[in-house]
């Protein structure tokens, strides 16, 4: 197939999830098929493309996303989407439209304006995830003042999810989960995140620490949030427990308050690192305390991977098909999830099942590869639907 790939921003360097996804989409597609990536803002002076895909950039100007929102605010558009309802981005990808495509693809519902755009060519939007869902909940969470504008986000999101899958036909989320929190509709198949299982190879040998790991991008609210609530509820009831007990936090972007958590006793702020692998690889408990947010976990999915348990709250485990006490530990709330991750420091047997048990699982269910499969098959229904 020849694919017109569309994404709001350049997935290199692969900071936030979409990124990540869009990434290794394009690598595993670009094996198969002429891949033409169209990405909505200017890339890195380092950013590269997966081999065999054509990248086409498209600067959106500032001043005209900035006009585009304020004339949103009044409408029903999503703020997020408003961003891209610009002259320049249409006009990028009607500059590619004759060049002729089998299929496109849009990732994110904020690039619904582009939709109309595409006339009759066959589309796929990758939702990702169900983001009125996961706006709704940050409106529960955030600063007092922001959740009406959360609020009323997550009720524009919600709408023009379903306005945009009934225009194109055809979509996908990452989760089961995510799935029926649009709706259950069967337009939208389920495409799982993956994990790079050669990145993050298997290690499961002792690790001689107390180390806990919170990895993801630290600039994210839903991140943000299950940081500063781990690091002040949790970790001093671990530490009471044992005293050598750390958390680390690795990932780009750390917001104001991660980066204050600094000066808590036991905690490290490591911001962005050069290998995140090598972080999994020596921590002992890996721990994904999620409140607020939705979709798929690539941190947990990293930590599995890599034969570090990992304790994860209902939210953060329920993208994934995977069980309590089989496959790592599920905990919702500061007590028991102190408990659960001092239990997994101190009985080294548990520790090592549930990595084993969680590494299989990755293999046989979360792989790239059975992604992109579910991809290609949304590609097929979408083009035979004309």
């Amino acid at each position: 197939m020849r694919i017109l790939f569309v994404t709001p921003r350049h997935p290199f360097p692969p900071f936030r999830g979409d990124q990540v996804r869009a990434w290794h989409q394009l690598r595993v597609l670009a094996r198969s098929h002429e891949v033409t990536l169209l990405a909505l803002e200017r890339p890195d002076a380092e950013a590269t493309v997966p081999p065999g895909v054509r990248l086409v950039t498209a600067g959106l100007p500032r001043l005209a996303q900035a006009v585009a929102v304020a004339r949103h605010l009044v409408s029903d558009l999503p703020l997020q989407a408003a961003l891209f309802d610009v002259p320049a981005a249409r006009r990028a990808l009607a500059a590619l439209l004759p060049q002729g495509f089998d299929v496109a693809h849009l990732q994110l519902v904020r690039l619904a304006p582009l939709a109309p755009a595409l006339g009759s060519l066959p589309c796929v939007v990758d939702f990702v995830d169900a983001l009125s869902l996961n706006i709704a909940r940050r409106a529960e969470r955030d600063l007092l003042p922001l959740r009406p504008l959360w609020r009323m986000e997550a009720a524009r999101l919600g709408r023009a999810e379903r306005a945009l899958l009934e225009r194109v036909g055809g979509g996908v989320v990452v989760s089961e989960a995510d799935r029926e929190a649009m709706g259950g509709d069967d337009r939208l198949s389920v495409a799982p995140n993956g994990v790079d299982a050669e990145r993050f190879a298997f290690d499961g040998r002792p690790r001689g620490n107390a180390d806990v790991l919170f990895a993801g991008n630290l600039g994210y609210f839903a991140n943000a949030d299950a940081a500063v609530w781990f690091a002040r509820e949790v970790l001093p009831r671990v530490r009471a427990r044992i005293g050598s007990a750390r958390l680390r936090l690795a990932g780009a972007r750390p917001s104001r308050a991660v980066r204050a958590l600094a000066r808590l006793e036991g905690v490290a702020v490591l911001g962005e690192v050069p290998d995140m692998a090598e972080q999994v690889r020596t921590a002992r408990v890996a721990v994904a305390p999620l409140r607020t947010g939705s979709g798929q976990q690539s941190k947990v999915l990293e930590a599995m991977a890599g034969g570090t348990p990992v304790v994860a709250s209902p939210l953060a485990a329920a993208g994934m098909t995977i069980v309590h006490d089989e496959h790592l530990l599920v905990a919702d709330d500061a007590a028991s999830t102190a408990a659960a991750v001092v239990r997994l420091v101190e009985d080294g047997a548990l520790a090592e099942r549930l990595a084993s048990n969680a590494r299989r699982l990755v293999e046989q269910r979360y792989t790239w590869e059975r992604g992109v499969e579910a991809l290609e098959a949304a590609y097929r229904l979408a083009r035979s639907r004309g």
